[in-house]
């Protein structure tokens, strides 16, 4: 039996569709109203809310675009950053224009449902007069749907669900470590063409990346510690104050993803902060796993080699276990993915190429540090293509040929490459944004880490005491995790590989933008790896941002590398099945390295907060038991820090012994100032008068830890070494856990 493909909506007929949008408006306002007069029903409320935001503003406008047969890729895609597009847009002028009409706290649910619904309605009206020729809809079968292979590949999602309940309340990893397992069989399936289809491709990988995301964002019932801190912090102000104040400084207040898009689903979804950073965003981020692969199918033209290049993507340990964590960098990275799909399609269109600007827009106001990289980027194609584009592309670059008077866009027959007037407008847009809102305190960032990273080029460069990346690698806990690393440096080295065939011995054909995004990346790794002042993001972060573009490149090396020591032919699109089978064993084994299941299996310096809970307190060693620490909310912290939030002097100081980052359980439990927060460590030879807060960490796990700053990274030590300073302490709070001792 065959049904409308609910994935691309916008090709249906015109009565229908607006039937299904009607419909999901109304359930919303119903279960809003529900909510209003006490009537809640778990759940139904932010499942319709979800929907609502994240795909049918931009599934409307799709449809007023007329931008059809688009296929279930780019659909989903274009809808999702067209309504995150919109969400922002509204919020924006909503919280700049309402004031002058007297309405002083626009964020708030009354003044966002109905400015939301009405623009709803709005494009519901112009999809109705603008669209109504009948199309040639996509269908899909339902026993497609109901078949082995899709029943077991949703499976994972719940197994990840359940499994991090299982961890949560019960101590018990089994359900998944069955999961990742399960991903680890599927991967090797592709490889030997069993059980998956290649129709099935885009299904699976988004399915594997979903999976693999919530079974670290479901982790305990508090939010992981990393950037996520602050943009809850800052999103929690907007709420309270029901406006976005955007002169005060700070990273996550010049960002729309955290001050206006995380209150909208707030209000509208009637959800806590906590589970839209656990569960929504993740969710949203999901989706970059299959944009990634069109992109990489696009580029290769196999979907095998697609199918592998997104695997890579989303089993490095950062994708899935630090970017979901960083909201701000997980919604960036959907329109920059966006923005490369357009930018390598070689259709001719108008109406994507506006689709670019919007994107673009909206890539800067995500993310300070993803938006400038790309804005770099783009000058460094500029100069890439002057130096070793031809005489023509050089003169198509900067001559502005196009034939719309709507935007400076256009496309070449043979290259994707975008007008001069575009970069001049994205360069301008960007800088213009950081300079004018907090303060230019991120522009003021950028430039002084652009300084002191030119005026240190020479000096301790390639040093691992000086460098992230190189620490890493002259670092290793055992052998088995020294060959998990040389995993890592095997994939790096067949990048290398990949791109020198494609680049210096020309062997690959690859869209010429596609080629320069590559170099720039690639020289940016290098860059990031020598010196650690050369990269806004830590290496983990860069490196799982460059394999949106770089993660081809090690499949093409891979094949290079075997093909050169088996005298077969080098043309990675005809490789044989063995070669794929090779493949997936390789990848599928990283996976098993990257998720921590090697390690968790032999107990050896295991460190995944997901499967490793008790191996590590029980088996690793102080480094990886003070980062378990520092990576998680403990309870007993969470008290401690609402007590002392609650009684203490706010003009003493408060001292803690272990580094955690913002130190969530003052900063957002206690609701303390960062700048009232203070770390000692075994280095410190006595205390000032003030507040301390000994952590769990502390206290149950014995040790302590330091932030290294060359390296920006933690050390730990023996919390023995500092207890001489709590001499003559008083011990004002203690749960077991944590205690509050004050010391004048």
């Amino acid at each position: 039996m065959k049904l409308d493909n609910p994935l691309q909506m916008n090709d249906w007929a015109i009565n229908k569709f607006i039937l299904v949008v009607l419909s999901v408006q109304l359930m919303l306002f119903g279960t809003v109203s529900m909510d209003i007069i006490g009537l809640n029903i778990p759940l139904l409320r932010q499942i319709i809310g979800f929907i609502y935001l994240t795909f049918l503003p931009g599934i409307l406008i799709l449809r007023i675009l007329k931008l059809h047969h688009l296929g279930n890729i780019r659909t989903i895609l274009y809808s999702i950053g067209l309504s995150l597009s919109v969400l922002f847009f509204i919020g924006f002028f909503m919280n700049m224009l309402y004031p002058l009409f007297g309405i002083f706290k626009p964020i708030t649910l009354f003044p966002l449902f109905s400015t939301i619904s009405g623009v709803v309605l709005i494009l519901v009206i112009l999809s109705y007069f603008i669209d109504r020729d009948d199309l040639n809809q996509a269908y899909f079968d339902v026993k497609t749907l109901l078949s082995t292979r899709v029943l077991f590949l949703l499976l994972l999602p719940f197994l990840s669900v359940l499994g991090t309940h299982l961890v949560n309340y019960y101590s018990n990893n089994l359900l998944l470590m069955i999961m990742l397992f399960s991903i680890f069989f599927v991967v090797l399936v592709v490889g030997i063409d069993k059980f998956i289809p290649s129709d099935l491709y885009p299904l699976t990988v988004w399915i594997i990346a979903l999976s693999l995301i919530l079974h670290k964002s479901l982790i305990s019932p508090y939010i992981n510690v990393l950037d996520v801190i602050t943009e809850y912090r800052t999103a929690n102000i907007v709420i309270q104050n029901s406006f976005w104040d955007y002169t005060i400084d700070g990273g996550s207040n010049s960002v729309l993803s955290c001050v206006i898009l995380t209150p909208i689903y707030y209000y509208i979804c009637n959800t806590d902060i906590t589970w839209i950073y656990k569960i929504i965003f993740p969710i949203i981020y999901s989706f970059l796993a299959i944009g990634a692969y069109l992109l990489f199918y696009i580029e290769s033209k196999s979907d095998k080699i697609a199918f592998f290049s997104s695997i890579f993507l989303i089993s490095v340990t950062p994708f899935f276990a630090k970017i979901p964590f960083i909201p701000k960098q997980s919604i960036a990275e959907i329109f920059l993915i966006l923005v490369f799909l357009i930018l390598v399609d070689k259709r001719k269109s108008v109406k994507e190429s506006l689709l670019l600007v919007i994107f673009s827009i909206c890539l800067v106001i995500s993310h300070y540090g993803t938006s400038y990289l790309f804005l770099f980027s783009l000058i460094f194609l500029f100069v890439y293509m002057s130096l070793f584009g031809s005489v023509n592309s050089i003169k198509s670059f900067l001559i502005s040929n196009y034939n719309s008077k709507y935007t400076n866009l256009y496309y070449e027959k043979s290259t994707s490459f975008i007008s001069f007037n575009f970069m001049l407008l994205y360069v301008v847009f960007a800088v213009g944004w950081y300079m004018y809102v907090s303060n230019s305190s991120i522009f003021d960032f950028a430039i002084n880490m652009g300084n002191d990273a030119i005026h240190n080029i020479s000096q301790d460069f390639f040093n691992p005491q000086y460098s992230r990346g190189l620490n890493r690698l002259d670092k290793f806990p055992s052998p088995l995790h020294r060959l998990g690393t040389l995993f890592y440096i095997l994939t790096q080295f067949l990048i290398f590989i990949g791109l020198f065939e494609t680049v210096i011995l020309n062997k690959k054909r690859f869209d010429k933008f596609y080629t320069g995004m590559s170099v720039y990346f690639f020289l940016l790794l290098v860059l990031s790896l020598a010196k650690t002042k050369f990269s806004a993001m830590d290496p983990g972060r860069l490196f799982q941002l460059s394999l949106i573009i770089l993660a081809p490149y090690c499949i093409i090396g891979f094949f290079s590398f075997q093909n050169f020591f088996s005298k077969k032919c080098s043309n990675y699109l005809k490789v044989s099945a063995t070669n794929f089978k090779l493949l997936s064993i390789f990848f599928a084994i990283f996976l098993l390295f990257n998720t921590g299941v090697i390690y968790e299996i032999t107990k050896d310096q295991p460190s995944s907060i997901s499967i490793s809970q008790e191996s590590i307190t029980k088996y690793g060693d102080i480094d990886a038991v003070a980062s378990f620490y520092g990576s998680i909310i403990v309870t007993e912290n969470v008290f401690s820090g609402e007590w002392l939030g609650k009684n203490m002097n706010p003009n003493k100081k408060v001292y803690r012994g272990d580094f955690v980052q913002s130190y969530p359980s003052l900063y957002l439990f206690g609701n303390l100032n960062l700048s009232n927060i203070e770390t000692f460590s075994d280095e410190t030879k006595s205390i000032a008068p003030g507040y301390i807060q000994l952590s769990y960490a502390n206290i149950i796990g014995g040790i302590g830890s330091k932030w290294y700053n060359p390296l920006q990274q933690r050390a730990a030590y023996s919390f023995n070494d500092t207890l001489f300073l709590f001499n003559n302490k008083n011990k004002l709070y203690d749960n077991g856990g944590s205690y509050i001792l004050f010391g004048s």
